[in-house]
């Protein structure tokens, strides 16, 4: 089980955290909004009858209410969860001054813990490749963190003056006035000594990115960070058996919150072992305000028939902001569901998969993910590691940016394709015999060739030859062709004389146009793939005869239907492997193939069967990458795929995979832009953007 929260005994004194970080003044953006209305309105929604809060905005109080029934808590455990915020804020000024090496691994300093991967500039600043929740929840961030200040600080004097001042800012977490003003110097420190003085941008200078220090980062200085629809949130909650405490800081708006409300049965960001700011209603009140265009602001009535809450979503479900909405949506379903109004909760969970688009991620939305990368930024690069008990099928859900290619390539071999060689006849003259060649990339709707060894490959413009794809699974494809007599090499008809003949099957995985490895069927290793003399045979017979190098095509008479799927007259004959490596180095699981062939009195029939672990579509490049590797070795083990559809740039797709027993990585690479940070047009259909993995459901 992944550990999110911070398990808290139940009296403790959270109010003074409330005016944790609230100083985040300067220079204003937000505009001004009604946040006791706000609050108000989301708290009779989901029957919240305590509830604390304190807004500031530019630097003062803009909302403030609070409750006296959440007033006695412990302030032991308000120091605790200052200290998230401020220990960081330490160990930086200790890692600047060279006081202690930040690169330093933890276990210098503890021999007791066990994640020896963990450096000190990690409970600082920490990359999303580098992140796992496990580690850097709130109990290991508090423990490690104020162990470590504890140890250093003891060694240096300056380290103990400054962290003297630190503690004397938050030595009295109670009483109102002088607890308030203490915190709000730790917000000031936070935002003069870090925000304004290490991350500001050169005054004379526009600064077109204002929050880049939080690129393709997960946790800053005791936050997690949210970037949507260019906006960048801080955020971080604490959640005890009965009370929720929310703090949010938007960056770009200058606007700070704190929340602090009876949590049952309200979905937090940590449902459902997610880590998900977006699941909680309350975020999502004081988000929409602030960042949805006046014209796009809804206020839903999930009540009503859905027929009604459809007409009423008509200006959003093609926007940026429908992911909000969708979030909206499915926390009121949650919320019904955990009440016991189960009609409308049905009602809503089956409106959401109609917006889906009948995607099955309706089914999996309360099932607990066992690896997922969150929410893609522009310029990210993010890990999610996770392990596997048993061998087994997993569904996996993923989307992000593609580009057709319109000038599809010069170099087709560049592609996951089938390539056949052909040569006239058996009587060959080494590097003088013409070949004939012709290319299908997986999934495209052109053939390219090749007339003789001087002229290079070229898509041809007019030809009889029939093929079609299938995709028996997530990890193959197959393809059927029809090759007219005419077509083939030194034959104007039908005729019974052999050819000479070769295959080669080149894959392409991460990289849609850069062919990785080619398997080859009678060619080895080191000869040239354009001498005929390295061919094997195809012999054509009724009753075929077994060859010495080669594969003996048979006389059908009812052919097979040319529609990528395998009929019963393929069972005529035996597949022959392709199974030479010839460039670069192959694995069954990643590329292999086989093939038989058949003939009538028309055409030359061949059924290819291939594996493949990363089918790529020809002409559509994936500028955001999501795949599956090996923890030890880092094969790739799946790949997300891509089409266009009227979505497009954004693409959704879901599949299912089987995987081995063993440690893997979900990673994803987006590029600098359209993502969830901003779109340059439709957000994807289904609102993963990014990719997200679970067990299967029967």
């Amino acid at each position: 089980m992944k550990v999110r929260t911070l398990i808290l005994p139940k009296r403790l004194c959270w109010l003074p955290l409330l005016v944790l970080l609230a100083g985040c003044a300067h220079h204003a953006t937000a505009p001004n909004r009604d946040y006791h209305d706000i609050l108000d309105r989301v708290s009779k929604e989901y029957g919240i009858h305590d509830i604390s809060y304190l807004i500031t905005q530019n630097g003062r109080v803009a909302a403030e209410q609070f409750s006296s029934s959440l007033l006695d808590f412990s302030p032991a455990t308000n120091s605790a969860i200052a200290a998230i915020f401020c220990n960081p804020l330490k160990l930086d000024v200790l890692v600047k001054d060279s006081i202690l090496p930040g690169d330093s691994a933890l276990k210098k300093y503890f021999h007791s813990i066990d994640n020896k991967g963990i450096q000190v500039k990690d409970l600082v600043v920490v990359p999303a490749d580098n992140y796992e929740p496990q580690r850097f929840c709130a109990d290991s961030v508090y423990w490690m963190t104020d162990r470590l200040v504890q140890a250093v600080a003891k060694k240096d004097q300056y380290a103990n003056a400054f962290m003297g001042a630190l503690d004397q800012a938050t030595a009295h977490l109670q009483g109102h006035q002088s607890l308030l003003e203490s915190l709000a110097q730790v917000s000031r420190l936070f935002d003069e000594k870090y925000i304004e003085y290490f991350y500001k941008a050169d005054s004379l200078v526009a600064n077109l990115f204002p929050t880049w220090y939080t690129e393709n980062k997960t946790f800053f200085y005791g936050w997690k960070i949210l970037k949507i629809q260019h906006s960048t949130i801080l955020w971080n909650c604490f959640v005890d058996q009965e009370r929720t405490l929310l703090l949010m800081k938007f960056m770009d708006k200058k606007v700070f919150a704190a929340i602090q409300y009876t949590a049952k049965p309200v979905p937090d960001p940590y449902s459902y072992h997610r880590d998900d700011l977006l699941q909680s209603p309350i975020a999502l009140a004081l988000i929409k305000p602030l960042l949805v265009p006046q014209a796009q602001q809804l206020d839903i009535d999930y009540t009503a028939a859905w027929s009604t809450i459809a007409e009423n979503r008509k200006v959003i479900d093609n926007s940026a902001y429908r992911l909000l909405y969708n979030k909206e949506l499915i926390a009121r379903a949650r919320y019904d569901e955990a009440v016991g109004d189960s009609a409308n909760a049905r009602k809503l969970y089956a409106g959401y998969e109609m917006l889906t688009g009948g995607s099955s991620l309706a089914a999996y939305l309360n099932e607990v993910p066992i690896a997922e990368t969150g929410y893609i930024s522009d310029r990210l690069n993010t890990t999610a590691a996770f392990s596997i008990d048993k061998d087994g099928n997993y569904q996996v859900f993923a989307g992000g940016q593609v580009l057709p290619v319109t000038d599809q390539y010069n170099a087709p071999y560049n592609a996951d394709h089938v390539q056949l060689y052909f040569s006239q006849d058996d009587h060959v003259k080494a590097g003088q015999d013409p070949l004939q060649v012709f290319h299908f990339n997986y999934r495209y709707n052109k053939i390219a060739g090749m007339q003789d060894d001087r002229h290079a490959d070229s898509w041809i413009k007019a030809s009889n030859i029939r093929f079609a794809y299938g995709d028996p699974d997530d990890t193959s494809y197959v393809l059927e062709i029809a090759i007219p007599w005419y077509e083939m090499p030194g034959k104007k008809k039908f005729n019974q004389r052999p050819v000479r003949l070769n295959v080669l099957l080149g894959d392409c995985d991460y990289e849609e146009n850069k062919r990785e490895s080619i398997l080859s069927w009678a060619t080895k290793p080191g000869e040239r793939w354009d001498d005929p003399a390295t061919y094997g045979v195809l012999s054509f017979a009724a009753h075929p005869a077994a060859v010495r190098k080669g594969y003996a095509s048979r006389l059908v008479s009812h052919p097979p239907v040319i529609d990528g799927q395998i009929d019963d007259v393929w069972d005529q004959v035996t597949y022959s492997g392709i199974e030479w490596p010839y460039q670069d180095r192959v694995s069954a699981y990643d590329h292999a193939g086989k093939f038989k062939s058949l003939y009538d009195e028309s055409y030359v029939y061949f059924l290819f069967y291939v594996g493949d672990n990363c089918k790529n579509k020809t002409g559509v490049i994936t500028k955001d990458k999501c795949w599956i590797e090996e923890a030890a070795t880092n094969q790739l083990i799946w790949k997300m795929p891509a089409d266009t559809t009227r979505y497009a740039p954004s693409y959704s797709m879901e599949a299912k995979i089987y995987l081995k027993a063993g440690k893997y990585k979900l990673r994803y690479y987006s590029d600098k832009g359209h993502s969830t940070e901003g779109w340059y047009a439709a957000p994807p259909q289904h609102d993963v953007y990014g990719g997200i993995i679970y067990p299967l459901k029967k």
